[in-house]
């Protein structure tokens, strides 16, 4: 059976994920350096709503990521009770990870804040005092 004809758009998007696909391979740091220095919403995810994952070691295990109506970015990490742990976990491919791109998006945020950690030092902040 014949494949479908691609449009001339769907061509064009082909075209463009291959060349973006290369860059990645070839400069990931400075990919990943761009697009976290350049601000942008990306086309599927709303405000008001929440995006849920649970993590690979436990059944109740998550983290939860959601964006308030003026886009504010929350977190949520809730923990399976029942197991007993004290931490989240997603594994890699190898480790039986269910979850490899949100475990690629944490080593993003791991970046992120490591650069945020550099230009803009924070103080850190005193607990109450005794």
């Amino acid at each position: 059976m014949p494949r479908p004809k691609l449009t001339e758009e769907e061509k064009k998007r082909r075209r463009l994920q291959a060349r973006i696909k290369r860059l990645c391979e070839e400069y990931p740091d400075e990919v990943l350096k761009t697009l976290l220095d350049t601000p942008f919403w990306p086309e599927g995810i709303s405000s008001g709503g929440g995006y849920t994952r649970y993590e690979d070691d436990t059944k109740g295990g998550n983290i939860v990521v959601m964006f308030s109506r003026d886009g504010d970015a929350w977190i949520t990490g809730n923990l399976d009770p029942s197991e007993g742990m004290h931490s989240l976990r997603f594994r890699t491919y190898f480790g039986g990870g269910q979850s490899l791109r949100a475990r690629a998006a944490l080593i993003f945020l791991a970046v992120a804040i490591e650069m945020d950690n550099k230009s803009r030092p924070q103080r850190q902040q005193k607990g109450p005092k005794m």
